[in-house]
């Protein structure tokens, strides 16, 4: 499980962070080897929210309410004649010398 977990310390850390971003800013220095490093860790994310803000695009209201909205699941068929119908229309067009899975 955990054998190929990498492990660094904190001022390390802060040290790589630093020589990454002053070399993303001067425009004449070119990073020549990457680092295996995930580069979210790399990121700043103070001041950042890192979650979505899920109710200022729909309120809670509208979400956990009695009269709330729900999606219709479209269906070919909404009974079970219908599916039957549909089943029987495959059934009849279907060759078993033609399928490539078998």
């Amino acid at each position: 499980w955990f054998g190929n977990t990498r492990v660094i310390a904190q001022d390390k850390m802060q040290a790589f962070r630093e020589t990454i971003a002053k070399g993303v800013t001067d425009p004449f220095s070119v990073v020549l080897k990457s680092s295996k490093l995930p580069i979210s860790l790399l990121k700043d994310t103070e001041g950042k929210t890192s979650r979505m803000d899920l109710l200022s695009i729909q309120p809670f209201q509208e979400t956990f309410s009695k009269k709330r909205q729900q999606k219709r699941v479209k269906l070919g068929t909404y009974d079970l004649e219908g599916l039957l119908e549909s089943v029987d229309k495959k059934n009849e067009g279907y060759d078993g010398k033609k399928d490539r899975q078998l």
